[in-house]
């Protein structure tokens, strides 16, 4: 498995694995007090440059529950670390420890940011990788490149309290050994927004530059029309899509239909926007399973075959919802032509009618599922009647439904784990709003965003932000842990009013929270801690209009247009361009990273894109 490193050299790494092998043997000399001379400013060991202080690095573990006594265990290990590695000295350390939790799996990442000040003297870090439970201590378990993340050595001082708190770390990783299964969710893209629900793909190397002629490693025709984001599990990739059957509506039919659109079941009215393409031909609803390194379709599935009630915006179709899989289940939503779990072979588990939509100006559906430990969850915010939904993975019973009132929404549920709590949380016109997973109670609401919220929010470092672009915009920043009514109160880090994404997601990593905006190709980077720009729309070349959701991997940042064009930024507060690619087809679908590839679905086509 590969740490999460920042840019560390081979030669220290190199360096580092020799050393923790010698700390292994050296637990006991270093109980009767030995001490080691330390080399001097500049050699191989010496410390970080002045340009590292301000970094701040995560920490990250696996854990198998999330337990209060399971947590405790994990603080108190951190605090030992740090007492150990700064000796008393303040480090700037940011305690902010929270569980996340991994997609469709009941393990959790334990993580720590860890902040540091240029006038420190000395400075420690630990990179710890994705780990999981119990285990005895063996080289054995650890798994590849564990031995190389270990604390930078000062460039004062003695080796003693370094190399004790290295023994510190290692004793503790194999409490938390790395399985095969556990590996392939972050190795992997698994739902909408990737394996952290954040647009990152942690253990992704994916190239920096291609076209239509340069590492192209595959690119094949899918059939029908849809803007559904695809996922990954190892070597599968899935897709969805709307085919059209050439059989059409009986013209008297097709007739009533659009006439009707205007008018809703529950005896309202609604506006209908000229931009709808009216509904009058049947469609297949396909899932499709392709295979990573050939593109070859391994399998393919018809969910149903039907003539949809309602139109969609012309840049949309009726194949725009991600699924979601565990490894085990595959969750698809067509939306009112309804909910689908499939065994990775294609094996129809279950399916659910939930009836039909009816969404604002007829636009079409959008709205992917979430899926955490055995619950599935599904938001249904229409002009009719709102619920949010949760089902058994493995047999499709209804567990909850949470009435809502809420005008129609594109989003997707984000599931986040803090304090022991999981949580729901759905971004909609009146606000965040975040319920219980496990009986759908509401736990606490956020400030109102705008009419016809499509962008999903993202969390980092126990936070979560929300935007939206309608008429206004408006984003928030939400830190975790309180409950109630949170407008006006602290839970409210900072708000931003000055540039909000349509369409598109937004991308959290590290301390950094970028977005485009919709028609104009301009990016914005804010302090994801204070909400103070970095850079504000600034106007990327080669970049007109933004429907996909950036992504990030290797400390790069891609953009992908609408266009084909792709631009990738060096990931940090100043905007550096380092490559910009183009494709030859319209890219609606937001990228997906995983291995040393990069996924990009086209009008016609979906890309692998990977070097030689």
């Amino acid at each position: 498995m590969k740490p999460l490193t920042h840019g560390d050299s081979a030669t220290r790494q190199g360096l580092w694995h020799g050393f923790s092998l010698f700390a292994l043997l050296a637990g006991g000399v270093l109980a009767h007090g030995a001490s080691f001379p330390v080399p001097a400013t500049g050699s191989a060991l010496a410390g970080p440059t002045a340009a590292e202080w301000d970094h701040k690095w995560n920490l990250f573990k696996k854990i198998g529950k999330s337990d209060a006594e399971i947590q405790d265990k994990l603080d108190r290990t951190y605090a030992q670390w740090l007492g150990r590695t700064w000796k008393g000295k303040d480090p700037g350390a940011e305690a902010q420890r929270y569980l996340q939790p991994m997609p469709g799996r009941p393990e959790y990442l334990y993580h720590v940011t860890l902040g540091s000040f240029r006038n420190m003297p000395c400075h420690g870090r630990v990179l710890i990788e994705h780990l999981r439970r119990l285990r005895p201590l063996s080289l054995h378990h650890l798994p590849a490149g564990m031995l190389r993340t270990l604390p930078d050595v000062p460039a004062n001082g003695t080796m003693k309290e370094h190399l004790y708190s290295a023994i510190l770390c290692l004793l503790t990783w194999p409490l938390f050994a790395a399985e095969p299964g556990d590996r392939a969710a972050l190795a992997c893209w698994p739902q909408w927004r990737g394996p952290l629900a954040s647009g990152v793909a942690p253990e992704a190397d994916p190239p920096l530059t291609w076209s239509e002629t340069h590492n192209v490693r595959w690119k094949v025709k899918i059939p029908g029309a849809g803007t559904a984001t695809p996922i990954l599990w190892e070597d599968k990739l899935f897709i969805l899509t709307a085919v059209p059957t050439g059989r059409k509506l009986d013209p008297a039919e097709a007739a009533k239909r659009k006439a009707a659109l205007a008018t809703l079941p529950g005896g309202g009215t609604r506006e209908v926007s000229p931009n709808v393409n009216s509904p009058g031909d049947f469609f297949r609803f396909m899932v499709l399973c392709l295979d990573r390194e050939t593109g070859k379709t391994l399998w393919e599935k018809v969910a149903c075959e039907e003539a949809p009630h309602e139109g969609h915006h012309r840049d949309h179709g009726y194949a725009s919802a991600s699924p979601v899989t565990d490894g085990k289940h595959l969750v698809v939503s067509f939306g009112s032509r309804g909910l689908y779990c499939y065994d990775l072979t294609g094996g129809l588990l279950w399916k659910k009618d939930l009836g039909r939509l009816f969404t604002r100006k007829s636009f079409g559906e959008g709205s992917s599922p979430a899926l955490h430990g055995n619950t599935v969850v599904v938001v249904r915010d229409h002009e009719e009647e709102d619920f949010l939904m949760a089902f058994d993975k493995k047999d499709g019973r209804e567990l909850w439904r949470a009435p809502r009132t809420e005008p129609t929404s594109w989003t997707t549920p984000l599931i986040v784990e803090h304090a022991g709590q999981t949580q729901v949380i759905v971004a909609s016109s009146s606000g965040l709003r975040a319920h219980d997973i496990r009986d759908g109670r509401e736990l606490w609401s956020g400030p109102p965003l705008t009419e016809s919220v499509i962008p999903s929010p993202v969390t980092a470092n126990g936070v979560v932000y929300a935007m939206s672009d309608y008429q206004k915009k408006v984003l928030y920043a939400v830190r975790l842990g309180k409950r109630g009514v949170l407008a006006g109160t602290d839970a409210i880090l900072w708000n931003y009013s000055r540039y909000a994404p349509y369409v598109s997601s937004p991308l959290a990593v590290g301390d950094l929270l970028y977005f485009g905006s919709n028609t104009s190709g301009r990016l914005t980077c804010l302090n994801a801690r204070t909400g103070e720009p970095h850079f504000e729309a600034e106007r990327i070349p080669g970049l007109q209009n933004l429907y996909a959701s950036p992504v990030a991997a290797k400390n790069r940042v891609y953009v992908l247009s609408r266009e084909g064009t792709c631009v990738v930024l060096k990931q940090g507060p100043k905007l550096e361009i380092l490559a910009t690619n183009a494709l030859e087809e319209k890219t609606d679908a937001s990228m997906i990273l995983a291995g040393k590839g990069v996924f990009i679905r086209g009008q016609a086509h979906l890309y692998r894109i990977a070097e030689d």
